[in-house]
C-alpha cells in the first residue's frame, strides 16, 4: 500500500534564501545550520522526514526560491501502524498534496503550461500550481462549520452558494498571489479533486465562479496503459 498523510499534517514553506549551489545547501543541512535559521519550531529535527527542492535561482539578485516540506515522524508512524494493523505493507509514505503531484506527472502535460490543481473537502483543501515541474502550495481555510457542511453533503441552494464562494474566492486569491510572484504567466489549465459524492456539481459550481478559467475534474488513471 502507498500512503497520504494530511496536508495538515505537514510544515510546507516556500522560503527566499541566499543564492547557494546544491552542493552548499547540502553542506548547510549537514551541519544544521540551514533549516534551524528558516524555521523556529519547539521540536528537534531529527524527528521530522524533511524534502526541499530548490524552485528557481535568481542570479541577477542573489537569491532563490526553496520549498521545504516536512513531517513529523509520529505522525507518519502512526498512518503506518494503522495499515500494518490492516495487514498491509507500507511501501511509500507521501504528503497527500505531492502524491496527487505526482499523479498529474502521468499525464501527458505541456511543460511549459502552467497547471492548478484544486483539493476541496471535510480535511484538505488546498492549491497546487505546478509550472515547469516547479511547485507552488497554498493553503484554503474551512471552517468547522463549513467542514461539517461539506461531510454532511454539500446543501442545494443558497447556503451551498454562499461555501462554494468562500472557497472560491479564496483560489483566486491563490491564483493572483501565484501570477504575482512569478510576475508571469496565466494559469492555463485548472484541475479539481475532491472525495465528496456530488463531485459534478463541485466542478459546475467552481466553473461558476472562476470566471475566466476552464475547470476539469483530474483524473489519473485516464492516460495509464497497462
Amino acid at each position: 500500500v502507498a500512503l497520504s498523510v494530511p496536508i495538515t499534517s505537514a510544515i510546507i514553506r516556500t522560503v527566499t534564501l541566499p543564492l547557494m549551489s546544491d552542493e552548499e545547501i547540502h553542506s548547510a543541512i549537514e551541519f544544521d545550520s540551514l533549516w534551524s535559521n528558516i524555521l523556529q519550531i519547539e521540536e528537534k529535527l531529527q524527528e521530522y522526514s524533511i524534502f526541499w527542492q530548490v524552485i528557481n535561482r535568481n542570479p541577477s539578485e542573489n537569491t532563490m526560491e526553496l520549498l521545504f516540506v516536512s513531517s513529523k515522524l509520529s505522525e507518519i508512524n502512526h498512518y503506518v501502524e494503522i495499515a500494518t494493523k490492516a495487514g498491509l505493507n507500507p511501501v511509500v509514505v507521501d504528503v497527500r498534496c505531492f502524491a496527487i503531484r505526482n499523479a498529474l506527472k502521468t499525464q501527458r502535460l505541456n511543460k511549459n503550461q502552467t497547471t492548478a490543481l484544486i483539493e476541496f473537502g471535510a480535511l484538505e483543501n488546498y492549491v497546487l500550481i505546478v509550472s515547469a515541474d516547479s511547485p507552488f502550495i497554498y493553503d484554503i481555510y474551512m471552517s468547522e462549520s463549513d467542514r461539517m457542511l461539506i461531510e454532511s453533503g454539500v446543501p442545494t441552494g443558497e447556503q451551498g452558494e454562499r461555501l462554494y464562494n468562500r472557497f472560491s474566492d479564496q483560489v483566486r486569491q491563490a491564483f493572483r498571489a501565484y501570477e504575482t510572484r512569478v510576475g508571469k504567466g496565466h494559469i492555463e489549465k485548472v484541475l479539481l479533486v475532491s472525495p465528496i459524492q456530488d463531485v459534478g456539481d463541485l466542478r459546475a459550481q467552481m466553473q461558476k465562479y472562476l470566471d475566466g478559467y476552464f475547470v476539469e475534474l483530474f483524473n489519473p488513471l485516464s492516460t495509464i496503459q497497462i
